[in-house]
């Protein structure tokens, strides 16, 4: 007789959502895993409507539980945003909660930011590398962090990356 074998491969329960935007315009939101063959490796949030289909690759973890209003705003986001403005690294601080990694275009970041009903201050993280800036990025925090909570940060905006990094408060939009 011949014997038979089962495989059981874990597939990550995928989390979907319908929403009306503000025309009334119904849309699906869903995660997707990237391919095998995308070097990026992660999740993305498809936004979909008659027709239509969006992708953004970096999303707050809690975008199931958001209201329409943000979903849509997410999703508008995304489709208003021209190649020419380039999105920056961002990183929301509060120390009750974990750090939340967004990217953001550079037009909508200012010194202060009003996020989630507090008012946040912005700080620019750069990396160095042999004394020259390789990267840029922003955090916003609800008061001046600590150097444990500042690599928290750079940790939250460069996964599984290593370096010298400096953290100074913005002085200016």
């Amino acid at each position: 007789m011949p014997s038979s074998s089962l495989i059981i491969e874990h597939v990550p329960e995928v989390r979907s959502r319908r929403f009306f935007d503000r025309h009334g315009q119904e849309w699906r939101a869903h995660e997707q895993v990237s391919s095998a063959y995308d070097r990026r490796a992660s999740y993305s949030l498809i936004f979909e409507s008659d027709g239509i289909a969006r992708r953004v690759r970096c999303y707050p973890s809690d975008w199931c539980e958001r209201s329409d209003a943000e979903l849509a705003a997410l999703c508008e986001a995304e489709w208003r945003r021209t190649p020419a403005e380039p999105l920056q690294r961002v990183c929301f601080f509060d120390p009750a909660t974990a750090p939340e990694y967004l990217q953001l275009p550079a037009s909508e970041l200012a010194r202060r930011l009003v996020w989630r009903d507090q008012l946040f201050t912005r700080f620019d993280v750069t990396v160095l590398l042999y004394g020259n800036e390789i990267s840029t990025a922003v955090a916003y925090c609800l008061a001046p962090p600590s150097l444990s909570e500042e690599l928290a940060i750079f940790e939250t905006l460069y996964p599984g990356r290593g370096g010298i990094f400096r953290f100074a408060a913005t002085t200016s939009d």
